[in-house]
């Protein structure tokens, strides 16, 4: 990969993935402390609720077991609302990943390198996304692979991961599922349609559950794109 270059005056993209990565490194996540600072206070609190009006001469009196309940409660919405920002970053990320791709394809197609040069060169780039990330380098390729596959085939479904609605998990199951239809040559408007039926399907539903039902949905609806049963060698038994 090149060094640093000037770009063209007045190309307003010249700046664009240094600004985000200085807005990225800008972020500030809400500090959160340990329960242990505020269950002191809990302590002198009844362990149970009573009958009693609370100090206003409403409800019910406080007690340590409705507040460490409320706590579980806020921790419930917390946690909801940090896989939703999850979500959101996961989109930004494949979008990141998907321009890093076209630009390394770029650089291949100018150097005119053959196809051996090509795969090493693309092992080279996607080993720096593994050390980055700190993943392997198989783990780099996948998600350097369902990233492209979300931004370039799945508008849809990158969407509503960027909504924060859709977890990346769900996301990679209908990269590769989708992407065993295109192998089989189905029209665009079909792997859309599919898509359209696995974003349907994805809402409140286990993972596990969803990648069984996402493969029974395409092999009923495109049988040809179940894989063909390993040959049995002449002369085996059953």
């Amino acid at each position: 990969m090149g060094g640093s270059v000037n770009f063209p005056d007045g190309w307003e993209g010249s700046s664009t993935t240094a600004a985000v990565a200085e807005l990225v490194a800008g972020i500030v996540l809400p500090s959160i402390e340990p329960l242990a600072t505020d269950m002191a206070a809990v302590s002198s609190l009844p362990r149970l609720p009573s009958l009693n009006r609370g100090p206003d001469g409403t409800g019910v009196a406080p007690s340590q077991l409705a507040l460490v309940q409320a706590f579980m409660d806020e921790c419930v919405g917390i946690v909801a609302a940090f896989n939703a920002l999850q979500n959101r970053a996961a989109a930004s990320l494949a979008t990141v990943l998907e321009r890093f791709a076209t630009a390394a394809e770029a650089e291949r197609r100018l150097l005119g390198l053959d196809a051996w040069q090509n795969e090493v060169s693309t092992a080279g780039t996607n080993a720096e996304i593994a050390t980055i990330l700190g993943i392997s380098e198989a783990a780099a390729n996948g998600l350097v692979d369902h990233s492209t596959v979300m931004v370039r085939e799945l508008p849809a479904t990158h969407e509503r991961l960027a909504s924060g609605e859709l977890g990346w998990p769900y996301a990679v199951i209908i990269a590769e599922e989708t992407t065993l239809l295109r192998n089989n040559n189905l029209p665009t408007d079909g792997v859309t349609e599919y898509e359209t039926l696995l974003l349907e399907k994805a809402r409140d539903c286990s993972l596990n559950s969803f990648k069984d039902k996402a493969r029974r949905l395409r092999e009923r609806l495109h049988p040809e794109s179940i894989p063909a049963a390993p040959a049995t060698p002449a002369g085996a038994g059953p």
